[in-house]
């Protein structure tokens, strides 16, 4: 024991850059300089009546101390210049003592005991360390310094990151520290670490060697325990544990091991393997639950047997490249477990849930068996590109997106299925064959792109959600629902036919460019919300016997309709019949105004092949905001009742040849003028006396002087902005015609 005592001998060294740092060893050449003679006292010392230093010349670079100074005051060294320190007479070495003595190069205390946290923290040049009765280390004591060997030959405790980040130590040699006496991260992040002997211990701290990228042997013989962290980020390549019990979180994650084997593990933590990128073999026949994120990111791992395993947890085989798992004992599959690997065929008996994202990204997967599921989560198996069969015989349920892009899917068969999720089927372009006799509900997107699927049994189903079936290739559907929702069938550039016995109200874009739609049924409609038939360019006849409300361009580009029959309408909505260019014609006999904000029928018939307009029976007053513009109008008669023409109501109307304004009281709205601007066929317009109003200005605006304005009012009576009227114009103006 006296050989043992007499001596602790920490050898340090030193990269070829910390070695410039030590002034005190090198001239400016870089020769050695002969070392101080350490056995003068250093004068200049304050020493209180305590023993205590409490004070010394700051530019000093070497103290040596009297033997009777048993302490120095709090801070006195931290950060300071000093490279050489002889203390004898000290009994403990005080946390943060030397923190930061950057050119600090030998220490001497022959009587300490003890080093507290921090003590040489980040003493870089630190080589030579003579101090023979330590037997306490604390915290952090030589973090960050560049110690290359540690040997004690002696028991002495070791605190939290005694040692770590010591980039250039090589060797740790403990023979006598013990699990009581041993910290965690002790060895943390010294990636030269390569050599190391600890045979007492039992268990392996938190984060002990992590980091410690050059360690690629351990000495496991009598480990029972590893803690979490421990040898993440080391070059451990074999790992052949009988005795392990209990591994911790990513206690090896991110390391270099090919193999493992841990006959006796029950228990081990998240992420344990996870990142090994070379680990190909694994043996844990004991291990009950395999936790989250085990082997997540093990891109080697092919094959793993795991014969008691029952319970598997969220993302433990996440991005591995398992081909093959048995899953005849699994009862239960956390999330994300098998996303992104190479398994070819799932056969697991005893499963009743398929949690989200299980098989999703599962590129080769062919076949399935999950006789007793009931449920498949969110994006399940999404993404799962070349599975062509499923069946599943008692799912009830499905969530969001469960088979989303398995672009090879052709066939279905769910019998029990009540409820389809949103984008159930998204993007499965080749689905052509769906048993689902007792749906119910489809969700959102549920058939969204499945351009293969021309054909669908809405028989029991009784809500569409929005955009279930958009872009799918539906070609006719009949359907027993009281709401269409927005945009179900969108872009079904396929479907030709569609009934709706039930419905009452379609919501906005229902039918969207379904550019082959030639026929609609739905005798019992009311409601039609936005854009509804928009762009549906091969429908030719409408009957909406009950539509009373409808949404904006509810018709628009309906370039061939040509029949319309809405007969309880009365209030038209914006661009609704916008560049319908096959409807000539329209009867306004129950359409009255509309004021409600700006949903007044602007731009209604805009660009249609509207010929003539005929308001004599019409309860309307107004003619609203470009309303007939562009249109192939060539007759119109204001019957009398209408009062106001808006801005750009008849603007470019080149069909136009002749006008009575009899009645009309005002011309332009919202500011607008240009109500008769481009009408070049006009020959003659009637303006009565009634007229008292005009917005804007160039009212016939790019008139000819072929035409013929006839103005009732006397020339001496005309409003003070006519001129503003006749902007752009050059037709004849005649005033005081005759009559009334």
């Amino acid at each position: 024991m006296n050989k043992i005592t007499k001596l602790l001998r920490i050898m340090i060294i030193f990269s070829l850059a910390a070695l410039l740092l030590v002034a005190c060893n090198k001239d400016n050449n870089g020769n050695k300089v002969k070392d101080p003679d350490l056995s003068i006292i250093t004068t200049d010392l304050i020493i209180d009546d305590n023993n205590q230093l409490t004070g010394y010349n700051k530019d000093s670079t070497v103290i040596v101390l009297p033997d009777n100074v048993t302490s120095i005051a709090e801070g006195l060294f931290r950060a300071s210049k000093i490279t050489h320190f002889v203390g004898n007479g000290l009994t403990q070495i005080d946390p943060d003592m030397f923190f930061e003595c950057s050119q600090l190069y030998l220490v001497r205390a022959k009587n300490a005991v003890s080093i507290g946290n921090n003590a040489f923290s980040g003493c870089l040049p630190l080589e030579i360390i003579d101090l023979p009765k330590i037997s306490f280390i604390g915290e952090k004591a030589f973090f960050n310094c560049n110690l290359s060997v540690i040997d004690f030959e002696f028991a002495v405790e070791v605190k939290n990151q005694a040692f770590a980040s010591n980039t250039n130590l090589t060797t740790a040699n403990l023979p006598n520290v013990e699990d009581e006496t041993f910290g965690a991260a002790v060895f943390a992040n010294c990636k030269k670490l390569s050599s190391v002997k600890l045979p007492k211990l039992t268990i392996i701290p938190n984060s002990t060697f992590s980091g410690c990228v050059a360690l690629q042997s351990f000495d496991f013989a009598s480990i029972i325990d590893i803690g979490p962290n421990s040898f993440n980020r080391t070059a451990l390549v074999t790992l052949s544990l009988p005795n392990i019990k209990t591994v911790g979180n990513y206690a090896f994650s991110d390391s270099k091991l090919n193999s493992v084997s841990l006959p006796n593990l029950t228990s081990i933590g998240k992420s344990a393997f996870s990142g090994c990128a070379s680990l190909t073999s694994v043996n844990l026949p004991k291990l009950i639950t395999v936790s989250s994120e085990l082997f997540k990111g093990c891109v080697s791992l092919t094959s793993i047997s795991l014969p008691d395993t029952t319970k598997i947890m969220d993302k433990a085989f996440q991005q591995t490249s398992l081909s093959e798992f048995d899953f005849t004992n699994i009862i239960e599959i956390g999330a994300d477990a098998f996303n992104s690997t190479k398994l070819v065929s799932v056969n697991a008996p005893l499963l009743t849930t398929i949690d989200n994202s299980v098989f999703q990204n599962c590129s080769q997967l062919t076949t399935i068996n999950l006789p007793l599921v009931t449920s498949v989560k969110m994006q399940a198996f999404s993404n799962c590109g070349v599975l062509k069969d499923i069946s599943i015989p008692n799912l009830t349920s499905t969530g969001i997106a469960a088979f989303e892009y398995c672009i090879s899917l052709e066939s279905i068969n769910f019998p029990k299925l009540n409820s389809l999720g949103d984008s159930t089927f998204a993007n499965c372009t080749n689905l052509s064959d769906a048993d689902l006799t007792a749906l119910k509900s489809i969700g959102s997107m549920a058939f969204l792109n499945c351009t293969a699927l021309e054909s669908f049994d809405f028989k029991g189903v009784t809500e569409i959600k929005a955009s279930s079936f958009s872009g799918s290739g539906l070609k006719s559907a009949t359907l027993n629902v009281v709401t269409v929702s927005a945009s179900a069938f969108a872009d079904c550039s396929n479907l030709q036919s569609i009934s709706l016995p039930l419905a009452t109200e379609v919501l906005d874009n229902a039918f969207i460019n379904c550019v082959n739609l030639t026929v609609v049924d739905a005798p019992n409609l009311v409601k039609a919300g936005n854009f509804v038939f928009s762009r549906c360019l091969s429908l030719q006849t409408v009957s909406l016997p009950k539509l009373t409300t409808v949404g904006t361009n509810l018709f628009e580009y309906c370039s061939k309709l040509n029949n319309v029959d809405l007969e309880s309408l009365t209030k038209l909505n914006d661009y609704m019949f916008y560049f319908c260019t096959n409807l000539n014609s329209f009867s306004f006999d129950k359409i009255t105004d509309n004021v409600s904000g700006y949903a007044r029928g602007e731009f209604a018939f805009a660009n249609s092949g509207m010929i003539s307009a005929d308001f004599s029976n019409s309860s309307m007053t107004e003619i609203p905001f470009g309303f007939f513009s562009s249109s192939k109008l060539a007759s119109v008669n204001f019957g009398g009742k209408i009062k106001t023409l808006g801005g750009q109501a008849f603007v470019n109307c080149r069909g136009l040849t002749a006008i009575n304004l009899t009645g009309v009281t005002t011309l332009g709205s919202r500011n607008s003028g240009n109500v008769f601007a481009g009408c070049t066929g006009v020959s003659t317009i009637i303006i009565p006396t009634t007229i008292v109003r005009m917005y804007g200005n160039s009212q016939f605006g790019g008139w000819r002087n072929t035409q013929i304005i006839f103005v009732r009012f006397n020339q001496a009576n005309i409003p003070a902005n006519w001129s503003d009227w006749l902007t752009n114009c050059n037709a004849v103006v005649t005033y005081g015609y005759a009559g009334n």
